[in-house]
């Protein structure tokens, strides 16, 4: 399985006028206003910055309806709460390691939750 777009992953609001039209006009159906989109400004093929980049690596396109922003947002984090997740687990996993104890001890079934939700993003649940 191959491994998501690194961050870090940020939002813009597509340009009609030069973003590709037939990719613009689908995103439009969904509503009306800026139609957002997450884009990686550091990966190796982008060229150029927003808001006129030459290449941009477009990673979504939230559409422009009413949660499209927020959704966008989203999307720009998941990088950054899979790294922090992970952080996380581990350093459950450690501390349990050391006091001899289960990592989901007392946990009210969130280490499973993490787990899973790590497991998700991954590909791998």
């Amino acid at each position: 399985m191959t491994s998501h777009t690194p961050g870090p992953l940020e939002l813009a609001i597509m340009d009609p006028n030069k973003d590709p039209v037939e990719f613009t006009r689908d995103s439009l159906s969904h509503g009306s206003g800026p139609v957002w989109m997450v884009w990686a400004p550091q990966h190796p093929k982008t060229r150029g910055t927003y808001p006129a980049p030459e290449h941009a690596v477009v990673t979504a396109t939230t559409g422009n309806g009413p949660a499209s922003e927020a959704n966008a947002r989203l999307y720009a984090a998941a990088p950054d709460l899979l790294a922090a997740l992970e952080e996380l687990v581990e350093r459950r996993e450690r501390v349990a390691a050391k006091l001899g104890k289960d990592p989901k001890a007392s946990s009210d079934g969130r280490y499973d939750r993490a787990r899973a939700a790590i497991a998700k993003a991954r590909g791998e649940g």
